[in-house]
């Protein structure tokens, strides 16, 4: 049986995974409703919001099954092989979400532009980190999978190199992303109101994964000497708080995204506001 020490913190832990679980889960459902906007079909990135949030799904389920598995002290065979399907959702988790928060910053930058969003990838930051991200992982699995099978230790020690400049590719990224909104949040006028609502959701999102990208970076530089009952609380705990601010934020903002017209404006619902939408617009271009 696990240890009267350790059962307190693991119950916690499950508890707060539990109620992350149910947030990212109806996060999922919440991005079904998410309409396409009509006036810029690319503008929200359906695929990688889905797949991002289906994943942390499916990463949360996995580890309130193994929190079960260690309060009924199961082997811990089995437990270990159950961490290879989590281990890729983390991986699509990083990239995705980055992935979604460019695009919806694009967005942002070509209505502000009237413009509508052509390409995927948005500039060579976006398509830089992106690329160093798939490139770091696929290494890092390999060697995580054979220090989890027992292999050399220094399989270990590269595993924690290779870690640690995962996560710091993914801080940077959130730095320049906090740049980015801060500066769309500076354009927009009083004007494009209801892009300011989408923005202030936006910028919400960020944060909490900002949050959560430097909770990660602190948690695996010193991971290996932290105490265990410290780890349950610490992984689980702050990523509750963090998934539930991000999935919130970024589904919110792509609703508020499909609410826009052309330029910022309010999408019209008659054919007279049709009218007066295109003729706003066409005032736009000719100041």
């Amino acid at each position: 049986m696990v240890a009267r020490s350790y059962e307190t913190p693991i119950i916690v832990s499950l508890v707060f995974s539990i109620i992350a679980g149910i947030v990212s889960l109806g996060s999922v459902f919440g991005s079904c409703l998410i309409r396409r906007p009509t006036h810029n079909p690319k503008a929200i990135p359906f695929k990688s919001l889905f797949i991002l949030l289906l994943s942390q799904t499916i990463h949360i389920a996995f580890t309130i099954y193994s929190l079960f598995r260690i309060l009924r002290d199961a082997p811990p065979e089995t437990a270990e092989a159950m961490k290879i399907i989590p281990q890729i959702c983390k991986y699509l988790q990083s990239i995705l979400i980055l992935n979604v928060l460019y695009r919806l910053i694009h967005a942002y930058q070509a209505q502000n532009c009237n413009d509508i969003t052509k390409t995927i990838l948005r500039s060579q930051m976006h398509g830089s980190t992106l690329v160093s991200l798939v490139i770091i992982s696929i290494p890092h699995f390999i060697t995580w999978l054979l220090s989890q099978l027992g292999y050399d230790t220094d399989y270990q020690h590269s595993t924690y190199g290779l870690q640690l400049a995962f996560d710091g590719i993914v801080m940077i990224a959130s730095l320049h992303i906090s740049f980015k909104i801060f500066t769309i949040i500076q354009k927009l006028n009083n004007a494009r109101r209801f892009s300011m609502n989408g923005a202030s959701s936006l910028a919400v999102g960020w944060f909490f994964f900002f949050t959560y990208s430097l909770s990660l970076l602190i948690g695996d530089s010193k991971g290996q000497g932290t105490p265990m009952t410290d780890n349950m609380n610490y992984e689980e705990i702050v990523p509750f708080i963090c998934i539930t601010g991000q999935s919130i934020g970024i589904v919110h903002c792509c609703m508020q995204v499909h609410k826009l017209g052309i330029y910022g404006l309010f999408r019209p619902s008659s054919a007279n506001d049709e009218r007066a939408h295109i003729l706003t617009g066409s005032n736009e271009e000719m100041l």
